[in-house]
């Protein structure tokens, strides 16, 4: 069994204005507003009844607790990768020192036989003279 192009078209036009209907259902105030049946009983539970608004605060509770673990770790992670970072050019500044002051380079001398690329040699030198 084929299906026409005009069946085709009227199957899309009604699709899309279900969908219109759903969307329109997701921005109702009010439940009674609501054009879908399940959508309707299920949405009014959670706003109307006891049981539902006090699900729906632990719901809220729960997402909310997830997301701020989820900023704890990444927090953290972020803590610990900066920490490396900086415990990394803390550990180079004081090659740098050693090597101005027992072998009498200087800062730029020193950072060349380090290897420091050329864009991050403002930073170490800010960081040493502060």
């Amino acid at each position: 069994m084929t299906t026409s192009v005009l069946e085709k078209s009227l199957s899309y036009d009604n699709l899309i204005a279900s969908l219109r209907l759903i969307d329109d259902d997701f921005m109702c105030k009010e439940v009674e507003s609501m054009n879908y049946e399940v959508l309707k009983k299920q949405v009014g539970y959670y706003k109307e009844s006891e049981g539902g608004k006090r699900e729906m605060c632990e719901i809220w509770q729960k997402i909310r607790n997830e997301g701020r673990m989820e900023g704890y770790v990444e927090g953290e992670k972020y803590g610990e990768i900066k920490g490396y970072a900086e415990g990394e050019m803390n550990k180079t500044i004081e090659f740098i020192k050693k090597l101005t002051t027992k072998n009498g380079c200087t800062i730029d001398d020193a950072m060349e036989l380090l290897d420091i690329p050329m864009v991050e040699r403002p930073k170490y030198i800010h960081k040493i003279l502060s």
